[in-house]
């Protein structure tokens, strides 16, 4: 997969391809908002690696900028649980965040969901980013929209590796 962004004025447009079995996908538009997406059906000589690079640099030359993994900033969402009996509960509505956030960060050409670990005490989720503002309203919105805002941690990591709450506002955030 490759992420490309463009800044102009106030705004951070993005445009994303990858290739899922034999079709070739772009999605573009404005970081943050679903943009649009369209399938490419590649002739079977065709080199779905070539049309990618070839894409991409046509991107390039535009003005946009390659987004490395570097670039990307690391939010963490985690739900604490008090006793073993919530475990279960805990599990299910992680496995339903994963989906969820992941599914709306990559349609918003804002990141992605890297995965999900459960232990003593709760289940945390690790995103990857472009944006962490535009990232953060993106999160609250699912997470208000299917009712999952309640004991919820959201936490971006700083460059200086120590952890800032976005979520509740004020509070310490203390990693699992």
């Amino acid at each position: 997969m490759i992420r490309l962004i463009k800044k102009i004025n106030n705004e951070t447009l993005y445009w994303q391809v990858w290739k899922v079995g034999e079709p070739v996908f772009i999605q573009s538009g404005t970081l943050g908002v679903s943009g649009e997406k369209e399938e490419l059906k590649l002739n079977s000589s065709d080199s779905s690696t070539k049309i990618i690079r070839s894409l991409a640099e046509e991107k390039l030359m535009q003005g946009y900028e390659l987004v490395g993994e570097k670039a990307l900033i690391q939010i963490v969402v985690q739900y604490r649980y008090g006793d073993k009996e919530q475990f279960a509960e805990i599990e299910e509505k992680c496995l339903f965040v994963e989906v969820l956030l992941d599914h709306a960060l990559f349609n918003t050409g804002n990141g992605e969901v890297i995965g999900f670990e459960i232990g003593d005490g709760g289940g945390t989720h690790h995103l990857y980013v472009v944006d962490v503002k535009v990232a953060f309203e993106t999160i609250l919105k699912e997470l208000s929209t299917h009712n999952l805002l309640e004991g919820v941690e959201i936490a971006f990591l700083k460059e200086n590796g120590g952890y800032s709450s976005l979520y509740p506002k004020g509070v310490d955030f203390e990693p699992l």
